[in-house]
């Protein structure tokens, strides 16, 4: 029998410390800014480690950024597969753990009303179509993860909700045309991430023009002449067009469409589109495994016509600038006190 050197005894030891603790590495430890790491419990006691991160960063177990795009439904080869029973498909706890609902109290002690999707990419950070909550006053929009029926009182549904913080608009957001149609949405709280809480991913620079596994899901009207939202959270799988494709396609009903640079379309096929309320949400793609948010529902719903729907681009860049500019400001505006000498 091969007996353990001293560097397996100390790991093993240093293993069984953590397990009695609580913490388990799936990752190397590494310092991310705290609104970066999945949840508290990956947060680990600088006290038991000789890393020492900079204020508001955390030594962390598991950052979200490994963590995105991982459906808890299907497996990763079933991603997305076809549905054939019908063209909205009611979608299962865990299915879109990164699709939420962006809710609004208008008054005080009013109930909550449905304004529309929101994905969630960090744990204090989601993404949202911009004229869904322009003018709006942050405080008053809560947004709510992990579930899947707003409508149900049913305790398994253990969903999570939180007010928003701070909103961020795309700076060539254009209201009258819905350019650029996105807002980052900074959370009061960090969204907890699990089995049926998760991020979606950002594109990264990758081009989705010719992906076909993709889908959207959203509690809107499942018909153009329906007068109410759904209170189930539905999805259908889409594929994406291209830019020529949707132009040719559009103008059969304006001569004049043209398609932004900040737009992307997908659908096209009768019976396969977003309606009415589903604006915000996200259209993920699978890419390599994972979901990948390419784009969020922004105009163009017309309720599973052969028109397709036109979808505003995430900006990858925009998104991680506009995050790392308010940490660091967040960070420099923190008073330092020197010692007197």
């Amino acid at each position: 029998m091969k007996v353990p050197s001293v560097q397996e005894r100390l790991l093993l030891v240093l293993v069984l410390v953590h397990l009695s603790q609580g913490i388990v590495y799936y990752y190397k430890p590494e310092c991310v800014h705290r609104d970066r790491c999945c949840s508290n419990s990956h947060h680990i006691d600088p006290q038991s480690s000789q890393t020492q991160c900079r204020k508001d960063y955390v030594l962390c177990s598991k950052p979200c950024s490994r963590e995105c795009g991982r459906n808890n439904w299907r497996p990763t080869s079933e991603l997305i597969s076809p549905r054939t029973q019908s063209w909205w498909d009611s979608v299962k706890l865990g299915e879109h753990p990164w699709q939420g609902a962006i809710l609004e109290q208008r008054y005080s002690n009013s109930a909550l009303q449905y304004l529309g999707g929101v994905s969630l990419i960090y744990p204090r950070w989601a993404l949202t179509a911009a004229d869904k909550v322009c003018g709006r006053i942050a405080c008053r929009l809560y947004v709510r993860f992990g579930d899947v029926n707003l409508n149900s009182t049913d305790i398994l549904f253990n969903h999570f909700q939180t007010s928003v913080d701070q909103m961020f608009f795309h700076p060539s957001f254009n209201y009258k045309t819905l350019s650029n149609n996105v807002a980052l949405l900074r959370l009061r709280d960090p969204v907890p991430i699990g089995r049926y809480i998760s991020p979606a991913c950002l594109p990264s620079g990758i081009q989705g023009e010719d992906k076909k596994n993709c889908a959207v899901a959203g509690w809107g009207k499942t018909s153009f002449n329906s007068m109410y939202y759904s209170a189930e959270l539905r999805a259908v799988d889409l594929s994406l067009i291209s830019r020529q494709t949707c132009e040719q396609e559009m103008r059969r009903c304006n001569s004049t469409f043209r398609l932004d640079r900040s737009e992307m379309c997908a659908g096209g096929e009768r019976g396969h589109d977003a309606c009415i309320g589903d604006e915000g949400s996200p259209l993920v793609c699978s890419i390599n495994g994972r979901y990948t948010q390419l784009g969020l529902v922004s105009k163009g719903v017309r309720c599973g016509t052969d028109a397709p729907g036109v979808y505003a681009k995430v900006d990858e860049c925009w998104v991680e600038k506009t995050i790392n500019d308010y940490q660091y400001r967040s960070f420099s505006q923190q008073r330092i006190e020197f010692p007197q000498a």
